[in-house]
């Protein structure tokens, strides 16, 4: 007889245990429980059935024991009782016993939870952006006992987050930037991963009450280390002593990154020139290094390729490096190095000042990204104000209050506002400083990490930015007209793709004529015949969508024509006056044949269209009931983005249909005014004729 199981010893009361449970194993305290937690970066779990309770946290028994081996556990109690015997200690009113205590406080280090994290340096670099953010928050915050925010920590957090800056702007890595409210959001991109993080703005910060800071400064803790070892990892790749050198008298002055040199840039001449032997030895080693690992990479390729086509199957087999070259992974990946050393090398050839009522930390760093020489308003500064090699200065007030602008030395120079830089260094061009220049209101800043494409709507501010990107790019390759060549080949594209699809349908005819004659094959060719008739829906769908677009893009031109023409009929009849009823007559007439185009039916659709609308809602009644609402939202979701973008186009419109009214009107005053001022002055000059020849009679 089968011995009867006990309650909670299988399934998911066995291998999920609440919060108090897991204390009670581990024997720790809640404090100590969630700083292990956050430290090992461990969660609690949703299981499905929850034996005790909704309302309570649950963990996996497998992460209770992963913790239950952790040596961090015997420091935490250690601490525990070490802290016991100084509170003691300060009981029995033993100051300098207590001293002597806390001067022996046992310390620990989190090194081996970064390797057991993170294998690899490209792992840790992924989970950067989380450590920036909280690094650049605390940076900001003041130091307050009572919410155990300590100074030590904030002041480490400072610098962490400069030196991580001077190494992006060193090494030109940074790939995009964008201000908003909350701060300025920056993305670097480091041995392929990009980082994404956020400066707050520089203001006094408040602290929440509603906001446990304890937790907060647990993860401080332990991202603090991680940014630590990625800054050393950083700066060893590149060859750079790390940490660099700070020039107190402008990290005094809150210079930021500013502050920081490289340990050869004060050096005398026989020490630069040993360190430049040191790092062009080092650069002929990468060299080497990756033409060892290039010939590798090729002999690993050929080998593939030979076993390839041992097995007969040569024609699906890896390429060679040629066939790569042609891929469009390959153009895309030779189209962002490009891109990225032309932001590298935006302002190499300018000189920029910065006025002192600028922020000059964020604009600096995007500045020293693209190359410029940076100076600013304060003591440490390169150049001052008044050099007259400068090329531009960055001001944010009218050019009353700058003192340069009425000097010679303010001829030479542009005056611009900080969003001039951040605009250009997001389209790797220079834009026209026109639009930016003192005391006018800027273009909208458009952020850089939003696909306005695939949004379905496209700024006009973005169409200039492309515009000047592709100029740009045109000028660095030696040619005049980008965007006409990139035509062309899409419509070469296109035109490629309508053949494909042809081909691809006459051959699924003949196949399918030869099936339905000989009766030898149709079982072997049943599965084929399947493949076959899920393809025409997918390919009449894909010649529905072609046909759609261009019946979409005709019915814009002709609404566009349409409004044009309105609009002209408006101006004639505001000049002809209300005297013509003929015009009247056929106004009346259009607005009742548009009434009853409204009122009549809304046209039949083509048989392909009622074909692929019957062949969707088919494939949607054999799809399960989970993929049928997913389904739906995705739709509903597709359905709200091109409403979005349809309101916004509607209000471009509308926008534009103003300004030419508003135009229109004004031009017609100045005309109105122009003619009463001729008709007064013939009036004087009848005036005075009479006068004379009266005059004359007498």
């Amino acid at each position: 007889m089968k011995l009867k199981e006990r309650k909670g010893k299988k399934g998911t009361a066995a291998q999920y245990l609440t919060r108090s449970a897991a204390l009670s194993k581990l024997q720790l305290s809640l404090a100590d429980f969630r700083r292990l937690c956050i430290l090992k970066g461990i969660y609690p779990r949703d299981p499905k059935k929850k034996p005790k309770g909704n309302d309570k946290a649950y963990y996996h028994i497998k992460d209770i024991k992963f913790l239950a081996c952790e040596p961090l556990l015997d420091k935490f109690r250690s601490i525990k009782a070490f802290m016991k015997k100084v509170k003691k200690a300060m009981a029995r009113k033993e100051p300098a016993i207590a001293k002597n205590l806390l001067d022996k406080k046992p310390t620990y280090s989190l090194h081996h939870l970064l390797k057991e994290r993170y294998p690899t340096f490209v792992e840790a670099l992924r989970d950067l952006d989380d450590a920036l953010c909280t690094l650049a928050l605390f940076a900001s915050l003041p130091a307050d006992q009572t919410r155990e925010i300590p100074g030590a920590a904030v002041k480490e957090a400072q610098k962490l987050v400069e030196e991580f800056h001077f190494f992006v702007a060193k090494t030109k890595a940074l790939r995009a930037v964008f201000v908003s409210i909350k701060g300025y959001y920056f993305q670097a991109e480091l041995l392929g991963v990009n980082v994404t993080w956020l400066i707050p703005h520089q203001f006094s910060q408040h602290l929440p009450t509603d906001v446990d800071f304890r937790v907060l400064v647990t993860f401080l803790e332990f991202y603090r280390t991680l940014v630590k070892f990625s800054n050393f990892k950083l700066f060893q790749l590149e060859s750079l002593t790390y940490p660099p050198l700070v020039d107190r008298q402008v990290a005094g002055l809150g210079g930021g990154f500013l502050a920081l040199r490289l340990k050869g840039e004060g050096m005398g001449k026989k020490e630069t020139k040993e360190e430049e032997g040191t790092m062009a030895k080092s650069a002929e080693g990468k060299e080497m290094d990756a033409s060892m690992k290039e010939r590798a990479e090729e002999a690993e390729a050929a080998e593939e390729i030979v076993d390839a086509d041992e097995e007969g199957e040569g024609d699906e087999g890896v390429g060679g490096r040629g066939d790569f070259e042609d891929t469009e992974e390959a153009k895309i990946m030779k189209e962002q190095e490009e891109r990225a050393k032309r932001q590298g090398g935006l302002f190499s050839s300018l000189k920029v000042f910065i006025n002192r009522e600028i922020p000059k930390g964020p604009v600096a760093f995007v500045l020293q990204a693209g190359g410029a020489s940076v100076g600013w308003a304060a003591p440490g500064s390169p150049f001052d104000a008044k050099d007259p090699d400068i090329t531009h200065q960055i001001v944010d007030r009218p050019l009353e209050g700058v003192p340069e602008a009425s000097e010679d030395v303010g001829k030479r120079r542009e005056f611009v506002q900080p969003q001039w830089a951040f605009d250009s260094f997001n389209c790797a061009a220079l834009l026209p400083v026109g639009a930016y220049a003192a005391g006018k209101r800027c273009p909208p800043h458009l952020s850089p990490f939003v696909d306005d494409k695939a949004e379905g709507y496209v700024p006009l501010q973005r169409q200039v930015m492309e515009g000047a990107e592709r100029a740009a790019a045109g000028k660095l390759h030696g040619g005049s007209a980008p965007a006409a060549v990139k035509g062309e080949e899409g419509a070469e594209s296109d035109e490629d793709g309508e053949e494909m699809v042809q081909e691809r349908e006459a051959q699924f005819l003949a196949d399918l004529e030869e099936e339905t004659g000989g009766g030898k094959g149709k079982q072997k060719k049943r599965g084929r015949e399947e493949e076959k008739e899920a393809e025409i829906p997918s390919l009449s769908a894909a010649a529905g969508a072609a046909v759609g677009d261009g019946e979409e893009d005709a019915d814009g031109e002709e609404e566009e024509d349409a409004e044009e023409d309105s609009e002209e009929e408006e101006e004639e009849e505001g000049e002809g006056g209300d005297s013509d009823l003929d015009d009247d007559d056929d106004s009346s007439e259009e607005e009742e044949v548009a009434a009853a185009a409204l009122a009549a039916p809304p046209a039949k659709k083509s048989r392909k269209e009622r074909e692929e609308e019957e062949a969707r809602e088919r494939g949607k009644m054999m799809l399960p009931k989970k993929h049928r609402r997913l389904l739906q939202r995705i739709e509903f979701t597709a359905q709200q983005k091109q409403q979005r973008a349809e309101k916004l186009e509607e209000k471009r419109k509308q926008i534009a249909a103003d300004k030419k009214k508003s135009s229109g009107k004004s031009t017609g005053k100045e005309g109105a005014k122009a003619q009463g001022k001729a008709v007064l002055k013939g009036q004087k000059g009848k005036g005075t004729g009479k006068r004379e020849s009266s005059r004359g009679a007498v």
